[in-house]
């Protein structure tokens, strides 16, 4: 949603200088004991210039590359459900992830909550978080200053999404779903783990990836080497 500056060079040694594969790694281990989900923002996109241009930008061809790096990287983990936002560029990511992929892979489509259907009005949302920049635009989310007719509060948005993703895993603990959404959604879950409001923090980069795991015992949301045990309700 703001204009990232798309990164140059061999595909292979951009993956070796980001955290995309510590994620990774920690979405295996976990995979391992917990039922799985993760949330990630789709690939390299082209510059949105305006409000209206938001759902319109497609992955750029690096974009598509660092994909289909993404998915190699995450055959370790054998058993994946693709889902993405309605958004297309998050389709191309899915299908760019697939094709680098290795393991059991069933491509599910489009789901609500990988989309953020907390947003009840996103012309008033897109033109708010242009006019704002995405950090202010949490603050106020956060604090309340949002109208509600453009965007759920942040605690129901919140305790909406664990519900709505929970609800749509598989019944079978092997399988993890993995969601291809925008960075609204990782700052939110972010948010969940530390308070983002007040301080400076890096904005969602593409692909990063937030995990959530969970048992009998309990929820947690991982993130940025961060994790937070929550409650459907909201935060404990």
């Amino acid at each position: 949603m703001l204009n990232n500056k798309n990164q140059n060079g061999d595909v292979d040694n951009i993956w070796k200088k980001c955290s995309y594969k510590e994620c990774i790694d920690k979405l295996s281990e976990l995979s391992n004991e917990f039922n799985t989900i993760s949330v990630i923002r789709h690939a390299d996109r082209e510059h949105i210039l305006k409000p209206d241009e938001a759902d319109k930008a497609m992955l750029t061809e690096e974009g598509k590359k660092k994909a289909e790096s993404y998915g190699k990287n995450l055959s370790k983990i054998n058993n994946i459900d693709f889902y993405h936002s309605p958004v297309h560029r998050c389709k191309q990511t899915v299908n760019h992830i697939c094709q680098g992929y290795n393991g059991h892979s069933n491509i599910k489509g489009v789901n609500k909550f990988s989309g953020c259907p907390y947003i009840l009005d996103s012309k008033e949302f897109n033109e708010k978080i242009f006019e704002l920049g995405g950090r202010t635009f949490i603050n106020e989310w956060v604090d309340g200053n949002i109208s509600s007719l453009i965007i759920k509060p942040w605690d129901i948005a919140i305790s909406d999404m664990l519900k709505g993703l929970k609800k749509n895993h598989s019944s079978d603990a092997k399988v993890t779903d993995l969601h291809v959404t925008h960075d609204i959604n990782i700052s939110l879950f972010l948010n969940a783990i530390k308070d983002l409001t007040g301080i400076d923090y890096e904005w969602p980069g593409y692909l990063e990836m937030i995990i959530i795991s969970y048992d009998e015992k309990g929820t947690y949301i991982h993130g940025r080497g961060d994790k937070k045990k929550v409650q459907i309700g909201g935060l404990e």
